[in-house]
């Protein structure tokens, strides 16, 4: 413990990762908490079936954010980055303008195909009439659910880690869990599921820009010359993104997609839940790369490559470490979870 604390006091990178690592840690587990509570509640309330008809929106939902967000939930931490340590202000707001116009626009033609489809997609593709409705209402949160991703990326390139989680998914579960609970408990279910989720994503959204432009006048630059990022080039470095999280997601999405096609929507549900149960064994390395992504960036603009070497050492050392035990929980104590 003494060699770890005396560590500490000289290597910043280590006390910044560790540091930064916490808070995303706090507010992942805040999200994956009332995360859980929808899923209990929904799955207590309504059923299995419904739950199962929420997780193929979701689903859905995941899908058709994929090109409006166009890689820039991973490429926004380099470009910001770099911008910030060449350029000025008026380049970072421009970089800024020219993602979130992009990203709107592409939500916008997505959301409005997805609620022009909905009745193909429940007939053809998922068998089911009912879930046209459902399909209808998420494809409004489209929109929301792709700019919090620009938000949410700003924060994280400015090593906010806590906020960076806290918009990327923690504060619609909060909200959601709240909705329900007026919904049920105040208003009598007089909403359905997929039309409460879409008014979560609003509402952390318009808290998300308060947040942003209060932010945003708080960054020092570190110089005042212009630094141009052509568009071009944004969608350079965003493009590979695009593909790699698309497949990332696709491979983690489909078993969902496939199952709703096979079986049941009570049988998805139940898959739903014990896979949510089961990925808790990466809480932190989530947590992790939300403060080790920033530092990556930031060293590889300065070309310091001891430092990237010492985050990406420490990065693998403490994902090892703090997952190793919760995966030997889930496994000894499977019958109980």
């Amino acid at each position: 413990m003494k060699k770890t604390l005396g560590k500490l006091n000289y290597d910043v990178h280590l006390k910044e990762l560790i540091k930064g690592s916490t808070n995303a840690f706090l507010g992942k587990i805040l999200g994956m908490v009332f995360g859980y509570l929808s899923v209990l509640f929904i799955s207590n309330v309504y059923g299995s079936e419904k739950l199962g008809i929420f997780s193929i929106c979701l689903t859905i939902l995941s899908i058709t954010t994929l090109i409006p967000i166009f890689g820039f939930d991973t490429s926004l931490i380099r470009i910001l980055n770099e911008v910030k340590e060449k350029g000025n202000k008026r380049d970072f707001i421009s970089m800024l303008s020219k993602t979130t116009l992009t990203t709107f626009i592409l939500s916008i033609i997505f959301s409005f195909a997805i609620y022009q489809l909905s009745d193909f997609l429940s007939l053809n593709v998922f068998k089911n009439s009912s879930l046209s409705g459902y399909i209808k209402s998420i494809s409004f949160a489209i929109t929301p659910t792709s700019l919090l991703v620009i938000s949410s990326g700003f924060f994280q390139s400015t090593k906010k880690t806590f906020l960076h989680i806290l918009f990327k998914t923690a504060l619609i579960n909060v909200v959601f869990v709240c909705l329900l609970c007026a919904n049920y408990f105040l208003f009598h279910d007089q909403k359905e599921i997929s039309f409460l989720y879409s008014c979560s994503a609003y509402l952390v959204l318009f808290l998300s820009i308060f947040l942003f432009l209060r932010s945003l006048g708080r960054i020092d630059f570190n110089t005042q010359n212009r630094f141009d990022f052509s568009f071009k080039r944004i969608l350079g470095i965003s493009s590979p993104m695009l593909f790699s999280n698309s497949f990332a997601l696709l491979l983690g999405w489909i078993n969902i997609l496939l199952l709703g096609y096979f079986i049941s929507e009570s049988g998805v549900g139940i898959y739903d839940s014990t896979e949510k149960l089961a990925g808790l064994t990466s809480v932190f390395l989530i947590a992790i790369n939300a403060i080790a992504a920033p530092k990556f960036a930031e060293a590889y603009s300065k070309n310091d490559l001891l430092a990237l070497r010492n985050v990406a050492q420490n990065s693998a050392k403490l994902t090892f470490y703090t997952s190793a035990p919760i995966l030997l929980a889930m496994v000894i104590f499977g019958d109980f979870f």
